[in-house]
C-alpha cells in the first residue's frame, strides 16, 4: 500500500501525485492541531482508496473514488483552500465563506454540497433563516494509491 498523506492545514496537492508513492506511517498520520475547528473534527484522519484497490486491514477506507483523478478534482487546490478557511476561520454561512475566499456563492455551494455528500464536510441548519453552518468531519486525508 502507498499514500499521500494531506492535511488541513498545510493543504496543497501535491503535483507528482502520480508518480510519487511512499508508505505511510505512524509518524505521517499523527495529527495536533490546537484549532478549535480542528479538535471538533469527527476523525483525525480520512482515509481515501481508489476502486479496485484490495482492501488494507491497517487502512479502512473512509471514502472510495473511482480513480485518482476522481481525487484529484475533490481536493483540487481550490477545495483545499476552501477547507483550510473553514478549518482557520470557521465561517458562519457559505455566503461568508465565499466572501472570505474570493469565490462566487453559487460555486462554493455546489463545492460544500459534494463535499457534503462524500463526508468530507457537514453542512448543518443554524438559527438563522436559510443559513447552513459548515462543519469539518475530517482534519488529514490519506489517499491510497
Amino acid at each position: 500500500i502507498c499514500g499521500l498523506c494531506i492535511s488541513v492545514q498545510s493543504f496543497y496537492w501535491p503535483s507528482a501525485v502520480l508518480s510519487t508513492c511512499w508508505e505511510p506511517s505512524e509518524q505521517t498520520i499523527r495529527v495536533s492541531y490546537a484549532s478549535k475547528a480542528m479538535k471538533n473534527a469527527k476523525q483525525s484522519r480520512c482515509v481515501i482508496g481508489i476502486k479496485g484497490q484490495s482492501p488494507d486491514p491497517d487502512f479502512p477506507v473512509d471514502i472510495w473514488f473511482d480513480s485518482l483523478k476522481s481525487v484529484a478534482n475533490v481536493l483540487s487546490k481550490e477545495n483545499q483552500q476552501l477547507l483550510k478557511v473553514i478549518a482557520e476561520q470557521q465561517p458562519q454561512s457559505v455566503t461568508e465563506l465565499a466572501t472570505l475566499t474570493g469565490r462566487a456563492v453559487s460555486n462554493v455551494s455546489r463545492t460544500l454540497k459534494t463535499l457534503d455528500g462524500l463526508g468530507i464536510v457537514r453542512l448543518v441548519s443554524s438559527d438563522y433563516a436559510n443559513t447552513k453552518k459548515i462543519e469539518l468531519e475530517y482534519q488529514k486525508f490519506l489517499v491510497l494509491v
